[in-house]
This record gives structure tokens, sequence and C-alpha cells, in this order.
């Protein structure tokens, strides 16, 4: 069946609905390292401390915005007709999608160097349900196997790190996480660049 306006509609609702909870996740992000209202000449603007952590979200949120557009798009639209059970692939992408995105907004609430481990958590919960979620699709055909393996690395030193790191306020998990995730982003796009540009 050629792809009609319902078919084309359904999977644009999916793609803004994330769209839009990234984006505030993104504008709570930057709230939440910058002051909103320094008036004052003494009063802070930027909030340092926060910067490695805000590094480090930007750092996944970006890849991952991208990738789930990419896989919206390869799936569902650069396709000459619907694809068989479109409708049950598409509401489960959806739902993960939203779930992911929801905790990129936990994430941003969590910049504080006193708040690490809820970061960390959060980033460690977003690996599971990413590494699920990329198993059924690689059932599907997407191209996702480096996803998985970074996820699986990523996962890994956050654990690493919440268990042996006992210190409840500090700067270093921050540096950590965001040096970890410029590793795996950086190797996920040199791995997957035809996924994310195409050929």
């Amino acid at each position: 069946m050629p792809l009609g306006a319902d078919y084309q509609d359904a999977v644009s609702f999916f793609q803004r609905a994330f769209t839009v909870v990234l984006a505030l996740a993104l504008s709570e992000a930057f709230k939440q390292a910058i002051a909103d209202k320094a008036t004052k000449p003494d009063e802070q603007i930027v909030y340092w401390e926060r910067l490695p952590t805000l590094l480090g979200f930007l750092l996944l949120i970006f890849p991952f915005f991208h990738g789930m557009s990419r896989h919206i798009f390869r799936a569902y639209l650069d396709v000459k007709s619907v694809p068989a059970f479109y409708s049950s692939f598409l509401m489960i992408d959806g739902v993960v999608f939203m779930l992911e995105s929801a905790i990129f907004f936990v994430m941003s609430r969590a910049l504080s160097p006193g708040q690490w481990k809820s970061f960390y958590w959060c980033v460690l919960a977003l690996m599971v349900i990413d590494t699920l979620w990329a198993i059924s699709a690689y059932f599907r055909g997407a191209p996702v196997v480096p996803w998985i393996e970074l996820n699986l690395v990523l996962a890994s030193i956050c654990l690493l790190v919440l268990f042996f790191f006992r210190v409840s306020k500090s700067i270093v998990p921050p540096i950590i996480i965001a040096v970890t995730i410029l590793g795996t982003t950086t190797v996920s796009y040199i791995q997957m660049w035809e996924f994310y540009f195409g050929k």
C-alpha cells in the first residue's frame, strides 16, 4: 500500500511528541546552568560547577535526538509503501522514545555536583531502556549494533563510578561522565556516519 496522508500524519505525531519533550529538557538544562535573573554585578550568571554535567547532557541528548529522528525517517518515511505491522512498531518506538525523552528531562534537573548520583542513575536507566529497544530494532533490520555496544560501555562506567565513588558532592563524577560521553558519542558518529547522514 502506498504512503498516505494518514500514515504520514501518524508517524509525524510521534516524532513531534518526543521532540517537544526533548526541547523542554534542553531548555531546562540551560536554566539549571545559567541564571535567569542575575541583575547585580556580583551575582553569578553561569554556575560553573554545573558545566561538566551540562556538557555530558548535551553530548548525550544530541546523538539521541539525531538517532531517534533518523530511525523514524529510515523505518517509516524513507519507504515506498507502508511497512508491515507499522502501527505496532511505531507505537513501540514512540513510547520508548517518549520514555527516553522524559528521562532526559529528569537528567536536566540533576546538573549540580550534589546531584551527580541522580544524573548517573538516569544515564544508567537510559542505557538499559535504549539497549532493550535497540535489540528489538535489530531484529527489524535496524543497524543498531554499535549503539548496543556503546550503551554497554557507558552503563558499565556508570556502575563502576556509582559503586566505587562514595563522595556525595563532587565535581569528579560529572567530569568522568562528560569525558566518557564525549568518547562514546564520537565513536557513535564515526561508526554510524552513514546512518546519521546518509550516503
